[in-house]
Formats: structure tokens, C-alpha cells, sequence
């Protein structure tokens, strides 16, 4: 069977674009291996009753040559006002994980909190705790941070 020189040329290209992508995934993670995650504050389409501006919050990261985005609520219902007011002027914040261990009724259980941290120029600490907003989230978050070494 002849093949022809346009169908060889096609299926080079496309080769050299899979081993591209694929490249690029891998360098965003070793650029991620040693680092912290980053939540990402991005302005949303919604606006309150007041008129304004509602932010979601995300991690934005590569897991097996695919982008993930896992998206990111506060741990009660008016913690949206505290992650305003912790990622103030920037956009981008590291995750920090904290594991706790808690003994009750004689069983030791791990809980795992994910909190964004911010100074301001005087010194003061603000902290956000949040959580994966669903389970698939919850689950894309612990394969980024195996992925990551944390």
C-alpha cells in the first residue's frame, strides 16, 4: 500500500504537537515539584445586590498531560467576605495545608484544613480557610498535592 507524502508529512506534524504538549505538561509540573499550590482569585460574571464584584477562587494545575481546575468555597457561609478581604490587592495567594490530628473515643482521625495567608504593610496576617467546593474538586485537589510531593 503507497502512502502518500502529504499523509506522512500530516502525521509527523501532528506527532511533534503531541510530544509538545506533552513536554509542556511535564514542565509545569516539575515547575510545581518544591512549590506551593496557588489559589487564584478571578473576577465572576455575577455581581451582588449591592453591585459588586463576586470573585471565584481556584487552583489551576496538570494532571497527567490534562489541565485541572479545582474550585475553592470558604469553610462557612460568610467567609467570602474574609477571602476578599485576605487576597485584598493581589490575585494569587499559596495554599497552605494544615494536618491535624484529633483522639476522640479512643480513635486518632487526620483532618486535613486549607487555608490562603496575607500581610498587609504592617505586619497583619489575615487568613481564609477554604475547602473543595465538591467531591470531584476535593479529589483533584489531593491528586495535585501527591503530585507535588505535599
Amino acid at each position: 500500500m503507497a502512502t502518500n507524502k502529504n499523509d506522512v508529512a500530516t502525521n509527523e506534524a501532528e506527532a511533534t504537537n503531541e510530544n509538545v504538549a506533552v513536554n509542556e505538561a511535564i514542565t509545569e509540573v516539575e515547575e510545581l515539584a518544591g512549590k506551593k499550590l496557588i489559589v487564584k482569585r478571578k473576577k465572576s460574571d455575577y455581581l451582588t445586590k449591592k453591585g459588586a464584584v463576586c470573585y471565584n477562587y481556584c487552583i489551576e494545575g496538570v494532571l497527567r498531560n490534562r489541565k485541572v481546575r479545582v474550585d475553592l468555597d470558604p469553610a462557612d457561609t460568610g467567609g467570602y467576605e474574609v477571602l476578599d478581604i485576605t487576597f485584598d490587592t493581589v490575585d494569587e495567594l499559596p495554599l497552605t495545608v494544615i494536618n491535624n490530628t484529633i483522639k476522640q473515643d479512643g480513635k486518632k482521625n487526620t483532618i486535613t484544613t486549607y487555608e490562603v495567608r496575607s500581610s498587609d504593610p504592617s505586619g497583619v496576617t489575615f487568613t481564609a480557610t477554604v475547602k473543595p467546593a465538591q467531591k470531584s474538586d476535593k479529589d483533584l485537589l489531593a491528586a495535585l498535592l501527591t503530585s507535588i510531593n505535599l
